[in-house]
């Protein structure tokens, strides 16, 4: 077969590499080098004018002529980056000055032209995601339409006698200098970007940056309605950071209509796919992602029913955020739409089927922000339902108000007297399985089998419920928790490295760890009583748990852990109340005045510990608990008639309601949290020392000694001597525990005063009562 006739493949490929990579001036690969007329020998303007016309067309396609060339800076088979930044053309120095100029300027457009065919070449290819190949699609539409103006430039050199370089000029600047700019600049932002990322230390240096900048923009609060940022930077430029960079061309141009007018509907068109996500994501929480370049990112790793699943599951993607999506309430009802419907399809309920939404048309629109409160008040909606009406979630925490709270609870109080001992004994002797076969009996109401909400969610807590003795106490645990050492903010966000910031927050973990070791109070042997490391556990199933989780458990732990502890002070005094009422040895008229004066007193001293502690429970279950409780059922209340109202709001108020019940408990102020305990430690003592005497009663008198004689040990006998000794040790004891109360009251009005005055005004309404109570003793 003749040359002539050899027919080249139609492979779009291997004719651009015929054509685009021609021979050069200065690598003209074998071939002799074209000779030209020189320019300084032309007789006319007109003469340089043609010459230079016919190069530059040449140089509109990437080529050289014979008067403008490649600068020497460029090669054309040297790398392909160098064909992505594109050549730069060196003109002929005898030029005239007016061409020259001209030449300039229009040879930018040349190398914008083999910029963006070669970006088109290389990213071409999915592995960018498909905003950059919907960005690839409009470049070739601008290409499309350049290389049809350069055809019909090209006709008008060859057939119109009076066409110049400057109406070329002027063509292209009306045509296509704009389109070719624009797209070479933002061109230009993406394969710098790339290049940056192919360098490992630059890539490691950005995760760290993202990482940094993720901590500090993070408002994460709660698996429903918190929301965290995925640092993560892709390795190559693709989604929502291509379209960033066009929103920045779109800030730049503001002040020039067309190039403004450009960079927004190129915006709107490379992002077609992107919305069309973003759409999907509202109507069904689904994320049809295959190339990670969406707003969201998807963890699928981790237990379904696992509430530390849902918490992490979806995150906004740092990189590449656009403007319309920094406000923090805008992210949140983005990820909240989204995850409400995956929750939704999770418990069953077919999402497709719910009906569909106004779809978003561009993220340009002025109504974006509406269409998307629709779809995060339809996915609202349709949670609360679930939630309150699927799965009664307000019976459910009024069934945890019960069981942690105590709230209308006569069960605890028989579970109380019944296992008063066990809970006694020191926590290495007292029996688990026994206290809670008590707390099962005393509770077994709850397990009949009832059809009404609340029977059902009492039920489930029953079923649920675990038993058990903790490591610590209650104050040991709340002293490690308030006292633990946090990173300094600075510090963490002026680290340089990743290994800095290791270093930084090991020297932390250290410190709490030995502030652990250092900071456990147990050291007496009430303070072993398993009473103290009595705790009562609870796994909230699935979706339940997104709203109460496993933090708000712990929380509701610490104040059932303070309630039961107060209900064994309280069951206490009221075993020894009886015992100095109502038992014979206390009733016995005894010859010795003192020691009826001594009775005395000991049952005032008895009686004003026990206001005391009426006073604490009705201030928790009233002033307290049930004062905020109100709080949340207005909130719950409001569900039935506003259909407004948010599921973020119903969370925000029950973690409200924990955190005040805390802090309004003072369990959230080491000082007063110690005192308090103190205090209680001394009221039970006192009972201890109460509940010891019916011996030492029985020999303080010789006909109570004769009566009861044949119930002491054998060779007790009645000494009027050693009364005498036992009289000073019964007045030093009872005047010792007296002192102790009293000044540890006025310790405890004392903090009461000074944190309701500074931090919790509710503090104060304690304060008062417990003045009006004792301020004979107090003032």
């Amino acid at each position: 077969m003749s040359f002539d006739t050899l027919k080249l493949s139609p492979t779009e490929h291997l004719v651009g590499r015929c054509l685009r990579y021609p021979p050069t001036f200065a690598n003209p690969g074998g071939l002799p080098k074209p000779k030209r007329f020189p320019v300084d020998q032309m007789q006319s303007f007109r003469d340089q004018e043609a010459a230079v016309f016919q190069d530059l067309l040449f140089v509109l396609i990437g080529l050289e002529g014979f008067y403008i060339r490649y600068a020497d800076s460029f090669s054309i088979d040297d790398s392909p980056l160098q064909r992505l930044i594109g050549p730069d053309f060196s003109i002929n120095k005898h030029l005239d000055s007016g061409l020259k100029d001209i030449a300039k300027r229009i040879s930018r457009l040349g190398k914008y032209y083999v910029s963006l065919v070669s970006f088109v070449e290389q990213y071409d290819d999915l592995e960018y995601g498909t905003v950059v190949q919907a960005l690839c699609f409009e470049i070739r539409e601008v290409l499309r339409m350049y290389e049809s103006i350069l055809v019909q430039i090209e006709h008008e050199f060859h057939h119109n006698a009076n066409y110049s370089v400057t109406l070329l000029e002027q063509d292209l600047t009306v045509n296509t200098t704009l389109q070719l700019t624009h797209l070479y600049e933002l061109v230009m932002k993406i394969v710098q970007e790339n290049e940056k990322r192919k360098d490992s230390s630059n890539m490691n240096k950005m995760r760290f940056e993202s990482m940094l900048k993720s901590l500090k923009d993070d408002h994460y609060t709660g698996t429903l309605d918190g929301v965290t940022s995925d640092p993560t930077n892709s390795k190559v430029v693709k989604g929502g950071l291509v379209l960033s960079f066009i929103q920045s061309g779109i800030d730049k141009h503001k002040g020039d209509a067309a190039s403004y007018q450009f960079m927004v509907d190129l915006f709107n068109k490379v992002s077609v796919g992107y919305v069309s996500m973003f759409n999907w994501w509202l109507e069904t929480g689904t994320i049809e992602d295959p190339y990670d370049e969406f707003l969201i990112h998807q963890n699928l790793e981790g237990s379904r029913v696992s509430e530390d699943y849902w918490a992490d599951k979806f995150t906004i993607r740092s990189e590449g955020l656009l403007k319309q999506f920094y406000p923090p309430n805008v992210q949140k009802k983005v990820i909240l739409t989204g995850k409400y419907l995956n929750v939704l399809k999770e418990c069953g309920v077919d999402v497709d089927s719910l009906g569909s939404i106004q779809h978003i048309k561009t993220l340009q629109d002025n109504d974006l922000f509406i269409r998307l409160d629709v779809a995060y008040t339809r996915a609202n909606k349709l949670i609360i339902d679930l939630l309150f009406n699927g799965y009664h979630i307000r019976e459910f925490l009024e069934s945890l108000n019960k069981y942690f709270l105590l709230t209308n609870n006569s069960n605890f109080d028989d579970f109380m007297s019944d296992s008063l001992s066990e809970l006694r004994k020191s926590k290495e002797h007292a029996s688990i399985n026994t206290l809670s076969k008590l707390y099962l009996s005393s509770y077994h109401k709850d397990d009949v089998i009832e059809d009404h909400a609340s029977a059902k969610s009492r039920r489930l807590i029953f079923n649920l419920a675990t038993l058990s003795l903790t490591k610590y106490t209650l104050l040991d645990e709340l002293v490690m928790i308030l006292s633990a050492k946090t990173t300094n903010s600075e510090k963490v966000f002026a680290s340089s490295d990743l290994n800095s910031l290791k270093n930084l927050l090991n020297s932390t973990l250290e410190a709490n760890e030995n502030n652990v070791k250092t900071s456990v109070l147990t050291n007496t042997k009430i303070d072993q009583y398993a009473v103290f490391s009595f705790c009562l556990d609870l796994e909230v199933p699935f979706p339940l748990n997104l709203i109460i989780t496993k933090s708000q458990m712990v929380e509701y732990q610490f104040i059932f852990r303070n309630l039961c502890y107060l209900k064994f002070v309280e069951k206490c005094l009221e075993i020894s109340w009886r015992e100095i009422t109502h038992q014979r040895f206390w009733k016995w008229q005894f010859r010795d005045e003192r020691l009826h004066r001594w009775i005395k007193k000991a049952r005032v001293v008895h009686a004003k510990m026990r206001t005391f502690v009426n006073l604490c429970l009705f201030y928790l279950n009233y002033d307290v608990m049930h004062a905020n409780w109100k709080k949340v059922e207005a909130v719950l209340e409001s569900l039935k008639t506003d259909p407004s109202v948010e599921l973020e709001t119903v969370f925000s108020s029950i973690k409200s309601f924990l955190s005040t019940i805390l802090s309004e408990s003072m369990l959230t102020k080491i000082r007063l949290a110690q005192i308090v305990n103190q205090l209680f430690a001394i009221i039970v003592l006192y009972h201890n020392f109460v509940m010891a005497l019916r011996k030492t009663l029985i020999l303080m008198d010789e006909d109570l000694f004769t009566e009861n004689q044949s119930k002491l040990s054998p060779g007790t006998t009645f000494d009027l001597e050693k009364n005498e000794t036992r009289m000073r040790r019964l007045i030093a004891g009872l005047k010792n525990y007296e002192e102790k109360y009293y000044s540890k009251m006025s310790d405890m009005m004392d903090a009461l005063k000074y944190y309701g005055e500074i931090d919790s005004p509710s503090l104060l309404r304690l304060y008062e009562e417990l003045a009006l109570s004792f301020k004979m003793e107090i003032y």
